[in-house]
């Protein structure tokens, strides 16, 4: 299986990561805030708003995409709009992002942590993130696509010194 290799995405991606959200469901799991369909303007507009939007490339073609949704120098970053490619997933896709976003945050902003943020129905992104070292530290009542009641828990794990 090739390596994969990580850059700054681009506005030229932005359709193709959009594409990534293959239902409502998946969508809500990496941008809650958006409505499916996902379109580039949605995705360009939560870009805006964050740093360090990154794209994961396997044979040069993107397969993954996540951004820091806060900083705090010194202290903490948290990872936001994290999406796997429906035919890379469950390929280390995610967790070779995760550690790209983390080398980056610790060092332009030497955090002592990495946040994440994983809705109760999403089993994939509690297993892999718990594969990743992440533990729970509180939990926060929200709706889903549908108005249904789910729980977004908030997730950390401590980045070495």
């Amino acid at each position: 299986m090739p390596a994969f290799t990580a850059r700054p995405v681009t506005p030229a991606d932005l359709p193709l990561i959009s594409g990534f959200a293959e239902s409502a469901e998946t969508l809500f799991y990496f941008f809650p805030k958006a409505h499916f369909p996902l379109g580039a303007a949605q995705l360009a507009s939560a870009l805006a708003e964050r740093q360090h939007g990154i794209v994961l490339l396997r044979d040069e073609q993107p397969v993954a995409y996540a951004n820091l949704l806060k900083v705090v120098p010194g202290e903490y970053a948290s990872l936001g709009n994290l999406v796997v490619a429906p035919a890379a997933r469950g390929q280390g896709a995610a967790r070779a992002l995760i550690e790209h976003l983390e080398h980056l945050a610790r060092t332009n902003f030497a955090i002592r942590e990495l946040r994440a943020a994983c809705f109760n129905h999403n089993s994939a992104g509690l297993l892999c993130y718990q594969q990743l070292g992440f533990s729970p530290f509180a939990m926060e009542p929200r709706q889903d696509w549908q108005g249904r009641a789910v729980m977004l828990l908030h997730l950390r794990r401590a980045i070495p010194c």
